[in-house]
């Protein structure tokens, strides 16, 4: 199985403590840390926070994976319970390749793929790879010969002049 860009970590474990920091800061604006039930609150969410730092986040990083196979292509995720999808290459429909803010910063991209009944998205790709899997999943769309012009025939989108 293929496994994510290491970098998709990085972004994850970023938007956590970004998170963290908001909830912590408005818990603060709302609630005076006064009491002694109220530190009590805050300590059970820092080991909260600790417990998905540097346990949930890199065990839900490691079960992410991907196989292109001649028939399909297959995607496995999940930390609790494993979940195993596969899509039929020749089903697919459509492929979207997507990159927010920060995976643009991470270079990073996802990759959805769209087909009846159903769609599998792949996050964390290099641009690289998120392109061999676009190309490989949906080929080319009409053959062209060197001059960049549609071939005639039986794979082309253009119908010959009888």
């Amino acid at each position: 199985m293929n496994k994510p860009h290491p970098s998709l970590l990085l972004k994850w474990r970023l938007i956590f403590i970004l998170g963290t920091l908001a909830v912590v800061f408005f818990f603060s604006l709302i609630f005076r840390l006064e009491s002694f039930w109220r530190w009590i609150v805050f300590a059970v969410y820092i080991c909260l926070f600790v417990a998905g730092y540097l346990w949930y986040l890199p065990k839900r990083f490691k079960s992410i994976g991907f196989a292109l196979g001649e028939k399909d292509l297959r995607l496995q995720s999940g930390v609790f319970t494993i979940r195993m999808r596969a899509l039929p290459r020749k089903n697919a429909q459509f492929t979207d390749c997507k990159a927010d803010l920060l995976d643009m910063i991470f270079r990073l991209n996802s990759v959805t793929i769209t087909a009846p009944g159903g769609r599998l998205t792949i996050p964390g790709l290099s641009k690289k790879d998120a392109k061999e899997l676009i190309n490989a999943t949906t080929g080319e769309s009409a053959p062209y010969n060197d001059n960049k012009q549609p071939v005639e025939g039986e794979n082309s989108y253009h119908r010959a002049d009888n």
